[in-house]
């Protein structure tokens, strides 16, 4: 074990993000208004002290676009090319806190969760465009004071 594996092990003791996190839900693909049925089960790779359990629902927009650059070339003239840019912006979000009292695990316990989240009625679909895409995600978190969150994702389409 190196170095810096050993502080980041000594940290994750001392502020309790040691674990990981198993995600499922029933479907891949979602209509508006749909119910998202969403399981995790935490795993403690040592002993794990969270604040509270967590799933959410979060929609990303981003965009591509080109930005004229001006550059200096030689001496005196300059070169104006463009430059892609990306852009992006959180169009929903959505967190339940499933256990509010926070978690305790020793090393080698584990513990489910179930919940539930709703695709708003107006979620505007995902798509895959050419300079833009829109996508949903849905998240489950241990939320770890002054440490690392424990957490598992997973892409949903929503139609």
């Amino acid at each position: 074990m190196g170095f810096f594996n050993k502080i980041k092990n000594t940290f994750n003791q001392m502020t309790g993000s040691t674990g990981n996190l198993q995600l499922r839900i029933n479907k891949a693909q979602y209509a508006r208004g749909e119910t998202i049925e969403v399981a995790f089960t935490v795993y403690a790779t040592g002993a794990l002290k969270g604040k509270s359990v967590n799933i959410e629902l979060v929609a990303t927009e981003r965009i591509k676009f080109q930005v004229p650059v001006q550059s200096m070339s030689g001496t005196s003239s300059s070169m104006t090319r463009n430059e892609e840019r990306t852009q992006e912006h959180q169009t929903y979000r959505h967190v339940e806190m499933l256990e509010a009292a926070g978690i305790q695990l020793n090393e080698g316990e584990s513990r489910e969760y179930t919940g539930t989240l709703r695709v708003p009625e107006v979620a505007q679909p995902t798509y895959q465009g050419v300079n833009a895409q829109h996508t949903w995600q849905v998240r489950a978190f241990i939320d770890v004071p002054m440490g690392a969150d424990i957490d598992a994702e997973t892409d949903i389409a929503v139609l």
